[in-house]
C-alpha cells in the first residue's frame, strides 16, 4: 500500500466515525441530559394562593413527624398576591443515582483540568530542568499550542455549533439549534462547541509527550482521552466535538514536531 493510499485511507475512516459520531450525539445527549435532570428533579407537595387584605398576616409552618421544621411568617398587603409551594426531592432511578455519583466526582474535575495548556508548559520546565537533551522540541509544543488554540476559535465560531448544556436547558428558546449557521458565531455571542478545546489542547499536550518518551505513550494517551470524555460528562460537549479536538490536537502537534525536525536540521544541527 502506498503512502497516498495509507493517507486516503486514514482520511476516509476518520470522515466515517466523525459522521457516526454526528449522527448518535444527539440521541445519547439527549439520553444523558434527562438522566441527569431525573437525578435532581423535585416533586410538588404544597401551592397556596392568597389575597392580600386589610393587616393581613400568612404564617407558614411545615412539620415532619410532629416536629416543626419551617416556620415562617409573612405580611401581606391589601390586593397583594401571596404565593408559596412547598417541594421535596423526587425518588430517582437507580440508573440515575449511579449515573450521578459516578459522574460527579473529584476524578473527572481532575482529569478535565489537563486540558489546559499549563499542563503542558509544566511539563516543558520538567524536560527543559531534568531532560536537557530534548529542550528544544519546546518550541515546536508552544508555537503548535498558539496555532491550534487559534484554530479552535475559529473553527467554533464559523461552524457556530451550540453546546450541549445551553441546548437541553432553560436558554434552549434562544439556542434551540444545534447549529447557528455558518459563521453565524461571528456575529452572536453563543456558548459555540466544535471542536472541543480541552480535547485539542490534551492531545497536543499528549502527542508531545508520547513522541518524546514513546514508552509510556498510551500513559499520556489514556489521560488526554479521559479529559476528552470529562467534556461530554460536563456537558459542554457534544461526541463529535471531542473527536475532532483529538485529531487536531494529534495531527497538528506531529506536523509541528516534523517541522522543526526539518528546520533544525537545515539550519543548525541534526537532532
Amino acid at each position: 500500500m502506498t503512502h497516498r493510499t495509507k493517507l486516503i485511507t486514514l482520511i476516509a475512516v476518520h470522515a466515517v466515525v466523525l459522521t457516526t459520531l454526528f449522527a448518535v450525539e444527539l440521541p445519547f445527549a439527549t439520553w444523558y441530559s434527562a438522566a441527569m435532570r431525573g437525578a435532581q428533579k423535585m416533586e410538588q407537595i404544597e401551592h397556596k394562593q392568597v389575597r392580600g387584605a386589610a393587616d393581613l398576616r400568612v404564617a407558614v409552618r411545615v412539620s415532619s413527624n410532629a416536629c416543626e421544621t419551617l416556620v415562617r411568617d409573612f405580611a401581606v398587603n391589601s390586593d397583594e398576591l401571596f404565593e408559596y409551594q412547598l417541594v421535596q426531592r423526587q425518588d430517582i432511578t437507580r440508573v440515575s443515582r449511579r449515573l450521578k455519583r459516578w459522574v460527579d466526582n473529584d476524578f473527572w474535575a481532575f482529569v478535565e483540568q489537563l486540558g489546559l495548556v499549563w499542563i503542558g508548559l509544566l511539563a516543558c520546565i520538567f524536560i527543559w530542568v531534568y531532560d536537557p537533551a530534548k529542550r528544544k522540541y519546546i518550541i515546536a509544543f508552544i508555537v503548535t499550542s498558539i496555532i491550534t488554540g487559534l484554530l479552535v476559535d475559529v473553527i467554533k465560531k464559523t461552524t457556530g455549533k451550540i453546546r450541549p448544556e445551553p441546548y437541553f436547558s432553560t436558554y434552549a428558546e434562544y439556542f434551540h439549534v444545534r447549529f447557528l449557521g455558518f459563521l453565524k458565531g461571528w456575529t452572536v455571542d453563543a456558548p459555540v462547541a466544535f471542536p472541543s478545546g480541552h480535547s485539542t489542547q490534551a492531545f497536543v499536550t499528549a502527542t508531545f509527550l508520547a513522541v518524546l518518551y514513546p514508552r509510556v505513550r498510551w500513559m499520556f494517551y489514556s489521560m488526554a482521552a479521559c479529559t476528552a470524555f470529562s467534556r461530554v460528562l460536563s456537558q459542554a460537549h457534544w461526541l463529535s466535538d471531542i473527536y475532532a479536538g483529538m485529531l487536531l490536537g494529534c495531527y497538528s502537534m506531529r506536523g509541528g514536531l516534523a517541522l522543526l525536525e526539518r528546520l533544525w536540521r537545515r539550519f543548525c544541527r541534526p537532532l
